[in-house]
């Protein structure tokens, strides 16, 4: 967080007023301003590339800032009115390059539920950030390998020569919004990544499915919801599909065991047949069909001879 002034100026307020239904005026809102994110190494081993916080600069204008990525409507706090990117000449990255922040001027209206907000961004209680975007590209640091399409035998966090392996983000594709929270993942601000190749409807759920399984925090917008609905419709209906391949298997391996095996008590063999998986129950199939067959081939004793074949020289 930057502290200035809470009062905006003319050019400021014409700014603001972009994004109200009617003017306001300079002590109707609280301004201030805040760093989002910058081009060093944060604490997943991950940082922009500087073309990445020029490409946010003009996303985030007229975004919203809520609470813990909370996007409910009655969470939104502030709105921001101004971004632009700067550095600082006196301040180097991790990884010695020339260091990059993205800094956003917000605006909050001046109103009784909003007192306590204003009282604890300038004690500095209300601080640290996160944002939310959708990032294109992803690289390794020490090779340049596109890190989602090809992977590296490089280790995040890990020191080759002088160089700190990090993953670079870069491609910025959207931005959702921007939040206060407790413990951000960039030191400086932070931030919560969504990853977004855009390379079809069936990589962004695969992408959205393995970030929820790392338990990792991801925006989802409309369309995202919609598809997620879908495929959980489709995985449902193979589901289903799958369930009565499965009952049709334990069926057949009971029957062959019971031809098999007459001497077990049938509710002994559903017991075990219904703790085996499918590939069990093929197997188990499989392995008793070619038994069974073994066993009920005809052969015929050729030791004798043509005339004096009986009956009871054929064998079951």
């Amino acid at each position: 967080m930057i502290q200035t002034n809470s009062v905006p100026n003319e050019q400021e307020l014409q700014l603001i007023n972009k994004y109200t239904r009617r003017p306001l005026n300079k002590d109707e809102v609280y301004i201030f301003s805040v760093v989002l994110c910058d081009n060093d190494i944060d604490r997943d081993n991950e940082s922009f590339s500087t073309n990445a916080l020029y490409q946010m600069k003009s996303m985030f204008l007229g975004k919203t800032g809520i609470f813990d990525h909370n996007p409910s409507a009655e969470n939104q706090t502030a709105r921001i009115y101004d971004c632009y990117v700067e550095q600082l000449k006196d301040k180097k990255t991790a990884y010695n390059s020339d260091y990059y922040r993205l800094v956003a001027k917000a605006y909050i209206p001046k109103c009784s539920r909003n007192n306590d907000l204003i009282i604890s961004i300038d004690s500095g209680i209300t601080k640290e950030v996160s944002v939310s975007c959708a990032v294109n590209n992803t690289f390794c640091s020490i090779c340049g390998s596109d890190t989602h399409q090809n992977k590296c035998s490089h280790k995040a966090g890990k020191k080759y020569g002088n160089n700190i392996c990090h993953t670079i983000l870069d491609s910025i594709t959207d931005v959702y919004e921007w939040s206060f929270v407790a413990v951000p993942a960039q030191k400086q601000a932070g931030i919560i990544k969504s990853y977004n190749k855009y390379k079809g409807d069936a990589y962004r759920m695969d992408n959205i499915l393995e970030l929820i399984k790392k338990g990792k925090c991801i925006t989802l917008s409309e369309d995202d919801c919609k598809q997620i609905n879908d495929k959980i419709n489709k995985l449902e209906t193979l589901a289903n599909d799958g369930q009565v391949y499965k009952q049709d298997l334990q069926k057949s391996v009971i029957r062959l065991y019971s031809l098999d095996k007459p001497t077990i008590p049938s509710n002994i063999i559903n017991s075990f047949v219904s703790k085996m998986d499918i590939d069990e129950l093929k197997a188990f199939k499989n392995a008793l069909e070619n038994q069974n067959t073994n066993n009920t081939q005809i052969f015929y004793n050729s030791s004798k001879t043509m005339n004096s074949i009986k009956n009871n020289d054929f064998n079951i």
